[in-house]
């Protein structure tokens, strides 16, 4: 098994990253824990960190586009068209119509 350790973990759960471990909602009992209040406008310097962890968290997003652009920032991906990039298959017809059949099942919601 392989364990990483990341410098941060947005919308980190009960889960500890092993950096700074971030959420909007309060996790007592998380270490090195950080309470975010606007997810569109991280509280991290530009390209603080060299590993970022997100995960199952775009569901819950409102505003991905944005989100992309402060997860970027925040050093998230070093390619600098990387918002870009996961906005235009976010947009793009398939996932545009597995959403579509996702929501017509009753079996998910976003």
């Amino acid at each position: 098994i392989i364990v990483r350790k990341w410098d941060l973990n947005i919308c980190c759960g009960q889960t500890n990253g092993g950096g700074i471990n971030a959420d909007i909602v309060e996790q007592k009992g998380v270490p090195n824990f950080r309470l975010v209040k606007d997810i569109y406008k991280l509280p991290f310097e530009t390209g603080q960190f060299d590993s970022v962890l997100c995960s199952h968290t775009i569901e819950h997003v409102d505003y991905p586009d944005q989100f992309f652009k402060e997860l970027q920032k925040a050093g998230y991906a070093t390619d600098p068209r990387y918002a870009q990039k996961l906005t235009s298959v976010l947009e793009g017809k398939d996932m545009r119509r597995a959403l579509q059949q996702l929501k017509e099942s009753g079996e998910g919601s976003l």
